[in-house]
């Protein structure tokens, strides 16, 4: 039996720009498919009016402690859920960004070399809940969600999860380009 994170691999290449758009860092992490991304998974498989990949989370806080709260984040990461981002307590809070663009898929209908890249962009004004103080607040937890109404967050489902191997900062006036790519490649 084959366990869904190995039958899909994920790269997340983040680069952080500064306020006159210079690349000042750039990482690349993998994450993990979690309990509710193999839902969603599996429904696109038979329903194609399911939700799709469709924001990108971010839990930001002064600390990992504040950002993990009282949340399954970081504890029983499976079960994560969009609740787990928007913060309940401490000096945390979320970030909650559209995609910014998706590769293109070719006209036969092939995906290029098996991989789809989704494009997002975090400022300081994805704010969704919380302060983000650029300089002190940093980014602990990232989350993909597909949306099942766009413009209801309670309603998105969380996809993926990512706990990047040092916390990302958003320069003063900055952003961070964020690629994120599921291979589906055999």
């Amino acid at each position: 039996m084959q366990n869904i994170n190995n039958l899909i691999k994920t790269e997340i290449k983040f680069t952080v720009l500064d306020s006159s758009g210079n690349v000042v860092k750039t990482t690349t992490e993998k994450n993990e498919i979690i309990n509710e991304g193999a839902s969603v998974i599996a429904r696109l498989l038979v329903d194609n009016s399911s939700p799709r990949p469709s924001h990108l989370y971010a839990r930001f806080a002064t600390s990992q402690s504040d950002a993990q709260g009282a949340s399954n984040l970081g504890l029983n990461n499976q079960v994560v859920n969009v609740t787990d981002f928007i913060p309940t307590d401490n000096n945390s809070g979320c970030l909650r960004e559209p995609i910014f663009s998706t590769a293109k898929v070719e006209a036969n209908d092939n995906i290029v070399d098996g991989k789809i890249t989704f494009f997002f962009r975090l400022s300081s004004v994805s704010t969704l809940a919380g302060t983000f103080n650029e300089g002190s607040s940093k980014i602990y937890y990232l989350g993909l969600a597909a949306a099942r109404s766009i413009d209801d967050y309670s309603q998105d489902l969380m996809f993926s999860l990512l706990t990047p191997g040092a916390p990302i900062d958003i320069p003063i006036g900055g952003q961070i380009s964020v690629d994120y790519t599921l291979n589906l490649g055999t």
